[in-house]
């Protein structure tokens, strides 16, 4: 028996098993990541042609913005908000128009607050109140101007300054209520009756001082003596040798006699 060394060349195909990427998926690194044919814009691919969008964007390539009445990923909380506010599209947090307040914005302004988040201050006066989008003052009966600074116009009184002053012989309104202040002389509620017979002046305060009969003014006080009489007070009988209404008449007895003072 002998021995040789022979050679021979041949090819010998070995096989081991390798992952592969399921369809819609390409390798990177070690990892399969899902391709979205159209790139994801504003959000990330999280499956094949599917894309995760950020918060406040919507559509397939989360490329559009979301419409007002929604919010949130993929757009899809709908807003809560109220009077006309919009939602942050990211948070959802209402964004309030002017004049209101509020989680949903749902409250108008605070008494003497308005415009914007509520943070202007009201200038009006008197007791006017600020409307709460535009800071226009709304004023309290009997007030007028731009911050209601002004009473009414004399004739005018009440809400607005619509209503019409009913007082008579002079009197004036008052701007807020309406009621009459009578001038001297005068009384009721619309001063249109003169004072009682022996009373006169301001509210008819004022007693009547005349004498023998004789009658006040009832605006002056001043008196009207009856016939005969004369006098600041009526208490002097007309001079010798006169007679009748404020002594006007001449006395014509003859021989040394006297008239009446009344009726001569």
């Amino acid at each position: 028996i002998s021995y040789k060394t022979a050679y021979r060349r041949g090819v010998r195909t070995m096989y081991r098993r390798r992952s592969q990427c399921c369809p819609g998926f390409y390798e990177s690194g070690e990892l399969c990541v899902p391709l979205c044919t159209e790139e994801c814009a504003h959000g990330r691919c999280v499956s094949p042609d599917t894309c995760q969008c950020e918060p406040g964007w919507g559509g397939l390539d989360c490329s559009s913005g979301c419409e007002s009445d929604f919010w949130g990923p993929h757009c899809s909380n709908r807003c809560q908000c109220r009077n006309g506010a919009k939602c942050n599209p990211i948070t959802g947090a209402c964004v309030c128009t002017d004049g209101y307040q509020g989680w949903r914005c749902e409250e108008p302004c605070d008494p003497n607050f308005y415009g914007k988040d509520c943070l202007l201050e009201c200038q009006c006066l008197n007791g006017a109140t600020c409307h709460h989008q535009t800071g226009e003052c709304l004023c309290a009966p009997g007030y007028t101007g731009a911050f209601c600074e002004e009473p009414c116009p004399p004739g005018k009184h009440g809400p607005l300054c619509e209503h019409h002053c009913p007082c008579q012989n002079g009197g004036t309104c008052h701007h807020v209520t309406g009621e009459c202040s009578c001038p001297a002389g005068w009384m009721g509620p619309v001063c249109a009756q003169p004072c009682p017979f022996g009373s006169f002046g301001i509210n008819c305060s004022q007693d009547c001082t005349c004498r023998n009969g004789g009658l006040c003014d009832h605006i002056s006080g001043q008196c009207q003596c009856t016939a005969g009489y004369i006098g600041e007070r009526c208490q002097d009988e007309c001079p010798v040798g006169t007679y009748g209404p404020q002594c006007a008449h001449k006395c014509d007895c003859q021989n040394g006699a006297k008239c009446y003072h009344i009726n001569g």
